[in-house]
């Protein structure tokens, strides 16, 4: 595979938006003489603790569940004239920035690539202390485009629209003990939420491409089949045809790719490619190779999904570092090694199979809890 060409850009992304005075010298020295006293949390990510720590308020974010919870504290009022800049630098309104993340980071911490998540909107952080870089990077027909931005005490910056969504962006090891403070809008509270409910009819038509089909029925749940394994290998085949060296990754996930656990009979597939959102890169390839989009979910990590040509599948496309990658492998290896987690998500499959759901989605989201529970005793 030839090696990605890569260049960097003179104008920003779309969406983000830097101001180097965002408070005032004053305002800075406030606001870290209250931090300097603040109680730091780890941050643990699939079982590995982060060198920088943070302390959430008004809306938690649980980092394990991918899931935004209600148990922070309330914001404080010192933080109240930093949130009314960063609103203006937004042009939100105050109280719809409704996530307070304070994170310290000493000499050598850093973030990796990512998107925020995909809970939260709009973007808007206050840089404290001493200077960073924030550096951008999409991938774009096979090139890979940059941007960088120097982050002085004192700035702020806001990330909405592609650069909130389309690039990636990355803070590299410190150089010097630094703080920041970044404000969130929260995307949809009722889908992000610890015990989110069913997704509605509008919800999935939003979503869904071509005809939402009502199911209307049980669930049909059959054992398993040895079967399984080998329709898998087929459409990974099919799929590397289509696409070569533009396959990141390919993995057997959901129930049939666990030996001895009952399930529905659809094979489920996790493909990741560079960017999903870039849909021109892949798309065409895939349709040619006889497979359908049904479901494109820009909100939710770019995620899309596909049916296959001849063989029931569920085909899912996701970006690479996407997080729920990790969930997806991480909750499959689980199942595949334990056999009390094993019979209890079966049981809890059979107990709601027999139910008569208005759209299979609603039979998926009913699990959460089960799968939360499961993901939580792996670590």
């Amino acid at each position: 595979m030839a090696s990605r060409r890569s260049r960097a850009v003179a104008d920003p992304p779309p969406g983000l938006v830097f101001q180097a005075e965002l408070l005032s010298p004053t305002e800075e020295l406030d606001a870290l003489r209250t931090i300097d006293a603040l109680e730091f949390h780890e941050i643990r990510m699939h079982g590995v603790v982060a060198k920088r720590s943070a302390r959430h308020f008004g809306v938690d974010y649980d980092y394990e569940r991918r899931a935004a919870v209600s148990t922070a504290d309330p914001i404080p009022e010192w933080i109240e004239p930093v949130r009314a800049r960063a609103a203006g630098l937004a042009e939100l309104a105050p109280e719809s920035l409704v996530e307070v993340l304070v994170q310290r980071y000493p000499e050598g911490a850093q973030i990796g690539w990512h998107r925020d998540a995909p809970a939260f909107g709009t973007v808007v952080g206050v840089s404290l202390l001493s200077a960073t870089r924030m550096r951008f990077r999409r991938d774009v027909d096979g090139a890979r485009e940059s941007y960088e931005l120097e982050l002085p005490p004192r700035s702020g910056y806001v990330l909405a629209g592609d650069a909130r969504s389309k690039w990636q962006h990355h803070v590299p090891p410190t150089k010097s003990l630094r703080y920041s403070i970044t404000f969130r809008t929260l995307r949809n509270p009722d889908r992000w939420s610890t015990s989110p409910p069913p997704m509605t009819e509008e919800q999935l038509r939003a979503v869904v491409v071509g005809e939402l089909k009502k199911h209307d029925a049980p669930v049909t749940i059959v054992d398993y089949d040895p079967e399984w394994p080998r329709l898998f290998a087929r459409e990974e085949a099919r799929i590397r045809a289509a696409l070569g060296d533009d396959v990141v990754a390919l993995e057997h996930v959901g129930s049939t790719s666990v030996p001895g656990l009952a399930a529905k009979a659809i094979i489920d597939i996790l493909l990741v490619v560079a960017d999903a959102a870039d849909e021109p890169a892949y798309v065409p390839r895939l349709e040619a190779a006889g497979y359908v989009l049904r479901i494109r979910e820009p909100d939710w990590f770019e995620h899309r999904l596909f049916k296959g040509p001849d063989t029931n599948v569920n085909l899912h496309v996701l970006p690479r570092g996407c997080e729920e990658i990790d969930r997806m492998l991480a909750f499959r290896n689980r199942l595949r090694t334990h056999d009390d987690d094993r019979a209890t998500y079966e049981r809890t499959k059979r107990e709601l199979a027999q139910r008569e759901w208005r759209y299979v989605q609603n039979y998926a989201d009913a699990k959460s809890e089960v799968v939360r529970d499961i993901l939580r005793r792996a670590g």
